[in-house]
């Protein structure tokens, strides 16, 4: 697998314990699957919710069923290209940055 190789815009949002209105990752140039950077830049844990519209990602982005990234941390994920993102953290807030792209 090739290094992360960014193919769109970064989008952001801020996580709180309520989920904000979902960011639209829009891939350039890639076809079904696309590789998603996401950085937690903040200091909680933010709970991630994703989905091919804005109410599968807030459905998603709950304690129980969202991707856990960590304070600090960076992750890479494969899913279908062009894809919503929001968060939820159980307490405080979080800045995170999501690039679509491909690679790991």
């Amino acid at each position: 697998m090739n290094a992360f190789k960014p193919s769109g815009l970064t989008v952001s949002f801020t996580a709180t314990p309520t989920a904000p209105t979902p960011v639209f990752a829009e891939t350039v140039g890639l076809n079904n699957k696309s590789s998603y950077r996401i950085v937690n830049a903040g200091n909680a844990t933010v709970f991630i919710g994703y989905g091919s519209s804005s109410n599968d990602a807030t459905n998603k982005a709950t304690l129980s069923t969202g991707i856990p990234v960590f304070a600090g941390s960076i992750e890479v994920f494969t899913f279908d290209g062009d894809y919503y993102f929001t968060g939820v953290t159980q307490s405080g807030s979080s800045t995170v940055f999501i690039t679509p792209g491909e690679g790991i």
